[in-house]
């Protein structure tokens, strides 16, 4: 190819020089001389240059030579600016990075469909809970599982029986498959070691009937799911690696699942979760091991007990208001089969089926505004990044104005020029593009532990195909926005002025208007996140004011759960004392309290108190705890006091309630010695016994940092509802708290190694973990903040140095007719900030309206907050300033006599 190329080179080279020595001999026969018929022959065939390049385009292929031409010509002037080519790659990467790690996330969350087979088929059961009024449906006495909301306040609950989910597989057949699941927390011991896992009993068919298939071993099979059958689980990739380190002989191996034995019979890929996109699974065993590892709220027999979640997929051709009626007639039956009753009118069950495709929709419903956040401020950043591109482009091809008005005039195309520096701009956008898939990575992690807060996700956002695919796009549209306009003006350029270099300097040369206004609007997008970062450091400052009322120093804090592993209820008191003495017996241990959750853990136990002589139950947060919880973490007693060992010892029926409980249930008189009854918890329909209140607690934040403290009741642990045996201890040192957890650890498998110690950390980073969104999205909007300022700066200074090194001549002869410096600065001075008041103007408007996205992230603070909008203005202004002072400064010495010597 090369070796043709090279002929027609040389065959071109023949036919020019025979034309020109042809028409040379013809002009000296008219009388010319020699070297004035060359120059006529010259004239009269025309540029060579330009016809070269007319004959090689008609060659097919060479556009891809003059392309090769143009990324080297492009990369030795890149090369020759090196601080202006790191700025730019740096911008775009940190722009194209962070949106094509944002699709990502969207893409995972809100676009893909379960790696399964006809994810289009899937369906989700669901019924309305809401519209039973304040109770639950007929034939229910126990129910667990999620509820999605809808835009009218109500309520679709995705819960059934497990006897219901079989009746459903023999009397639908609308449905070619029906799968069921359920959650729950497992105590896994491995390699001598206990630990949490988040699991799911599955049916037999789930995977089966979903077409998901295994990337290690085999997946549960109907033929597990049987009584008989020996246990056997399969682990989700996270798991695999996290706990097992990715071995591959994990399959095969034996592992004890709340103290039974299970065999691992295959590992899932990294792309299936289950059907809960986000929730992190760690694993999933069959529905015939509920009865030895389940709780006791959950039953595989019991037709009353709610707890499965039911996915079908519909055969072809049926619609989904058939289906749902056939479903709910079903139902209907069944709950009439086993409660001996019609199910009443006021009652009626209503069934409905959402799209399954995409898993429940928790995860979307929860995160949808974050993630739109985190898009527009994604977006924000690059469209800044270009426009300040865009700028110096154009301030740049203005400095390179003699250089392109000369390939002009010796013959190069305007289109061709025009295409050159639009190669440009596209070597610079894949530059920007590259350094942006290395940061892509880093800030996929960093969107994913801010979407996550205090809860782990198990969301497979990695960069695949789909997002390169999106950052090739993102790449070219980049190259569009900031290289389209400095292109344009390149290939408008007039020659003959700017040939004249006095004419250029005294103002014939080319403007720069458009890039202000560039710069104008690239203040108005930045105002934008400076707002936003106003507002998050306010708010971070307004939690970090919130008194808490307990103190968080030196205390650690751990879990388990004696429950999982294999201790009865009556069992697990005598093991908290164990482990009491254990754990206190360690050098540096000062006190020790129990609760049945952890405070600022985000989950409460509620429900309702009844006082005597009062029917109507009185809302109420619950904490069972240990003697001298209260005293142990700093929450001072205002009246009577704190919960004793003879409370669990002997457990009478004492309680201690904090202020709020007080003021709203027992105002103006004194509270001890006060009864209330708490509610049943389901204590095999007993009454419940009176609780007598011996003492009254300062109020203090149980839930989270920015929940209000509602009336809160501290009980005795043995007083707990029944099946719930999670303990959260709480070590008071006199030492640095994690430099006792190897003895922690020694002291509770002392007593048994089966018990998992997990989530071990300090009750400062507990609530350091509680406000880690508004941690996240402050340092997210600050950085990105903190760039916008940067570049708009930038932006603003290379607008100015341009006017002002236009303006020499000007200056010069302001000077020398009398102007002072401090009159010279000003004027560069005004014109910067005019130039940021228009960007401020427009952005004001756009801040306000794009700020009550956040609304729900925000604390103590609202998004139209004055002084955050003020600072933002006042700081906009001072950057304006602070990027024309050089050029300003730099008019303000010019020579007057050294200026007008160029005229």
């Amino acid at each position: 190819m090369r070796w043709r190329r090279g002929k027609r080179e040389e065959d071109l080279d023949r036919e020019l020089r025979a034309d020109l020595e042809l028409e040379t001999a013809e002009q000296r026969e008219s009388g010319l001389s020699p070297e004035e018929a060359h120059y006529a022959a010259m004239r009269a065939l025309g540029n060579q240059a330009l016809l070269r390049e007319h004959v090689r385009e008609t060659w097919g292929w060479s556009w891809i030579e003059s392309t090769v031409q143009d990324l080297r010509y492009a990369a030795r002037v890149l090369r020759r600016s090196p601080g202006f080519t790191a700025i730019a790659v740096l911008s775009l990467a940190i722009g194209i990075g962070a949106n094509t790690s944002v699709f990502s996330i969207v893409d995972a969350v809100l676009l893909k469909s379960l790696p399964i087979r006809h994810p289009e088929q899937l369906r989700v059961f669901t019924w309305n809970r809401y519209g039973y009024g304040a109770h639950d449906p007929a034939g229910m006495t126990s129910h667990s599982g999620y509820c999605m909301g809808d835009d009218y306040g109500g309520c679709w609950d995705g819960s059934f029986s497990y006897p219901a989910y079989e009746t459903f597989r023999r009397a639908l057949p609308q449905f070619s498959d029906l799968v069921a699941y359920g959650e729950n927390q497992f105590t896994v011991t491995a390699a001598g070691t206990a630990d949490f896992a988040f699991g799911q009993y599955v049916s037999g068919n789930y995977f089966t009937g979903l077409g998901a298939q295994a990337l290690l071993g085999r997946a549960i099979l109907p033929d597990d799911d049987q009584p008989s059958s020996p246990h056997v689980a399969v682990l989700t990739h996270l798991y695999w690696t996290r706990r097992f380190g990715g071995d591959p002989a994990v399959v095969g191996r034996l592992i004890q699942v709340n103290r039974e034995p299970v065999t691992v019979v295959g590992v899932m890929p990294p792309a299936f979760q289950g059907l809960l996109p986000g929730r992190e699974v760690d694993l999933f065993v069959p529905m015939s091991a509920v009865p030895a590892t389940g709780p006791k709220y959950y039953s595989i027999a019991a037709p009353d007990i709610w707890w499965v979640q039911i996915f079908g997929r519909l055969k072809p051709g049926v619609p989904d208001q058939a289906a749902a009626a056939a479903i709910q007639a079903v139902l209907a039956h069944h709950i009439e089969s086993y409660t001996g009753a019609a199910i009443p009118a006021s009652s009626p069950i209503r069934i409905a089926l959402a799209p399954g495709g995409r898993g429940v929709s928790i995860l979307r419903d929860s995160k949808q505004t974050a993630i739109l956040i985190l898009a527009v401020t994604a977006v924000l950043v690059l469209l800044i990044a270009c426009l300040n591109l865009a700028n110096l482009l154009l301030a740049r091809y203005a400095a390179r104005a003699k250089e392109i008005a000369v390939r002009v005039s010796i013959g190069a195309g305007r289109r061709r020029v025009a295409r050159q520096m639009f190669t440009e701009s596209l070597l610079l956008a894949g530059l920007g593009a590259l350094a942006g898939l290395l940061l892509a990575r880093p800030m996929n992690r960093l969107f994913l532990d801010f979407l996550a807060g205090t809860v782990p996700l198990g969301l497979d956002a990695h960069l695949d195909t789909r997002a390169l695919a999106f950052a090739l796009c993102a790449t070219l549209l980049t190259a569009l926005l900031f290289g389209t306009i400095p292109a344009w003006r390149a290939a408008r350029l007039g020659t003959s002025p700017v040939l004249k270099e006095t004419a250029a300097i005294a103002g014939g040369g080319p403007r720069l208007t458009i890039g202000r206004y560039l710069v104008s609007l690239q203040i108005a997008l930045s105002l934008i996140l400076v707002v936003g970062t106003g507002l998050f450091l306010r708010t971070l400052q307004n939690l970090a004011a919130v008194d808490l009322g307990f103190a968080t120093d030196h205390i650690l804090t751990f879990q388990t759960d004696p429950g999982r592993s294999g201790y009865q209820h009556a069992e697990a008191l005598p093991l908290y004392h164990r482990l009491q003495e254990r754990i206190t017996a360690i050098p540096g241990v000062e006190s020790l309290a129990m609760s049945q959750l952890p405070l600022i853990g985000g989950v409460v136990t509620n429900g309702g108190v009844r006082l005597p002589g009062e029917a109507r139950r009185k809302p109420t947060w619950f904490l069972f705890c240990s003697d001298s919880f209260l005293s142990n973490v700093r929450i001072p007693l205002l009246l009577g006091r704190d919960l004793s060992a003879q409370d669990f010892d002997h457990p009478g029926r004492s309680a201690v309630v904090n202020e709020t409980f007080v003021r709203r249930y027992l105002p103006g008189i004194n509270p001890i010695g006060r009864i209330f009854y708490p509610p049943d918890w389901g204590r095999d329909g007993d009454s419940p016994q009176p609780m007598t209140i011996v003492g009254v607690a300062r109020d203090a934040h149980y839930q989270g940092v920015r929940a209000t403290v509602p009336p809160t009741a501290y009980m005795p642990f043995a007083l707990r509802p029944p099946g719930d045996s999670n303990m959260v201890f709480m070590v008071r040192t006199r030492l640095a708290p994690m430099s006792i957890v190897s003895a922690v650890r020694q002291a509770v498998a002392g007593v048994d190694p089966n018990l998992p110690v997990a989530q071990v950390r300090t009750e400062q980073d507990q609530v350091n973990r509680s406000l880690g969104t508004e941690r996240m999205f402050g340092t997210l909007v600050t950085t990105f903040g903190v760039m916008a300022l940067v570049l708009a700066a930038i932006g603003l200074y290379g607008v100015m140095a341009f006017s002002v090194a236009r303006r020499t001549s000007e200056v010069g002869i302001r000077m020398a007719l009398g102007a002072r410096r401090g009159d010279v600065q000003w004027l560069v001075l005004r014109q910067s900030l005019y130039l940021a008041a228009l960007g401020v103007l427009a952005g004001i408007p756009c801040a306000l309206a794009l700020t009550g996205l956040v609304k729900k992230l925000l604390y103590g603070v609202k998004p139209n907050d004055l002084a955050s909008l003020i600072g933002a203005i006042v700081l906009m202004l001072l950057v304006a300033a602070g990027a024309a002072w050089i050029p300003a400064r730099r008019a303000s010495h010019v020579d007057p006599m050294v200026a007008l010597r160029y005229e």
